[in-house]
């Protein structure tokens, strides 16, 4: 008797068990999630379709996985903001979408994506299911922290790192000449110190690096402009004064030649556009390195900055 009450319980408790799997596993299971990540849209879905996110490419012939537990992600098709993605291992394959939403913030934006995972009508394939779709979503999430570390770098998408900063030196001693042909460095590094022996004669600090206008060709005759901060106005008529907006700077440091700077300004200017920021002044550069005495181009540092409102 006692046994038979014994096996009653257990299958009451079994059937319970396996309805019960049934009440808090739907037929459909949904996993989803709401991400707010540091980029612009435009790069974020970029960094999505041009698989540097997506890092392995759909192969229906081959390995999908060497480990059964862990999926592979691919790209099915894009129309932004959205891209269809699907996830697979040795034994499951499913379909998902990734949503890039523009936010008000410049830099940051929010994605919404979801898979659906048909959950099957025994309560083992439920069951099944149901561990498949936990084990997606903590794969997911840490190939999306992939996604935040690089879609914050600027590094990966302009080629150089580009910082904010503050205009600190407003008041700029320069010099200023037309020439008819390009300009070598050396007559540039000439007009620098010309321009730092003017300002010391006339009894004025010099506070920062020099730096300089890129020359520019204007109706025939290219523009040279070289200046430095100090901190006071200079009593000399061959001195321009030039007074910066006490605003915000973008800067960026780029390591070469004149193409790898001319490279870096085209970049930053790229990243401007991207986020529709206005640009306050004129772009200058500052040489970290004696370009006169270091005659190897390749080991030049110069820095580009971008006054900006």
């Amino acid at each position: 008797m006692q046994i038979k009450t014994a096996f009653t319980i257990l299958s009451f408790i079994i059937v319970a068990g396996l309805c019960s799997i049934y009440f808090f596993i739907p037929s459909t299971i949904i996993v989803s999630r709401h991400e707010k990540i540091k980029g612009f849209d435009i790069n974020v879905f970029a960094l999505l379709k041009d698989s540097l996110f997506i890092q392995h490419s759909h192969n229906s012939t081959g390995p999908v996985s060497s480990n059964n537990k862990d999926f592979n992600f691919y790209l099915n098709k894009n129309i932004f903001p959205r891209l269809f993605i699907g996830a697979e291992t040795s034994k499951d394959k499913i379909n998902g979408e990734v949503e890039i939403v523009p936010t008000s913030k410049i830099d940051s934006t929010d994605i919404n994506w979801h898979f659906e995972l048909p959950a099957g009508y025994t309560p083992f394939s439920r069951l099944k299911t149901y561990f498949t779709a936990k084990n997606l979503k903590a794969n997911f999430i840490i190939h999306l922290e992939k996604l935040f570390q690089l879609s914050g770098d600027t590094k990966t998408l302009y080629g150089l790192t580009i910082n904010e900063s503050i205009v600190r030196d407003t008041l700029i001693a320069t010099l200023i000449r037309y020439e008819t042909k390009p300009p070598f460095e050396t007559s540039i590094c000439k007009m620098m110190f010309s321009l730092r022996k003017l300002v010391n004669s006339a009894g004025v600090l010099i506070t920062d690096s020099a730096m300089m206008i890129r020359p520019e060709e204007d109706s025939g005759n290219y523009k040279l402009m070289v200046g430095v901060p100090v901190n006071k106005n200079p009593v000399d008529n061959r001195i321009v004064i030039k007074k910066m907006i006490p605003g915000k700077l973008l800067t960026g440091m780029v390591t070469g030649g004149t193409d790898a700077i001319s490279t870096g300004y085209v970049q930053i200017k790229k990243y401007i556009n991207d986020r529709n920021i206005e640009v306050a002044a004129l772009p200058y550069e500052i040489p970290l390195t004696n370009r006169c005495a270091e005659k190897d181009t390749s080991k030049w540092i110069t820095k580009i900055c971008y006054p900006i409102f």
